[in-house]
């Protein structure tokens, strides 16, 4: 269950049907990238584990909190990773207005 602000949504409840299945891939797709962008050829699965618990933090944190819908939380994984990564707490964007395949800048 997830533990955020008092919730007690399962993953399964915060992403039903067919959203478990795209969030999952969009978070693989974030975890490649950031793979990709520091040119790590061959990770451990210790570390693949971490980058996509970081993911899932998240997804969790921005769809049971701030209510985003699932490509707004794909969209944003990757910039999401590249801050936890570096060690700089990410926070969300305030913007109201969001349009598919839009990234806020790092």
């Amino acid at each position: 269950m997830a533990n955020i602000i008092g919730r007690t949504e399962t993953i399964t409840q915060m992403f039903p049907g067919s959203a478990l299945g795209t969030i999952t891939n969009g978070i693989t797709n974030a975890v490649g990238i950031s793979f990709d962008e520091q040119k790590m050829k061959n990770p451990t699965m210790g570390e693949i584990r971490r980058r996509f618990d970081i993911c899932m933090k998240w997804a969790k944190i921005l769809r049971g909190d701030l209510a985003w819908g699932v490509q707004r939380i794909i969209d944003e994984m990757p910039n999401i990773l590249r801050k936890e990564l570096l060690g700089v707490t990410y926070t969300p964007p305030s913007r109201e207005i969001w349009a598919p395949g839009t990234v806020a800048p790092l």
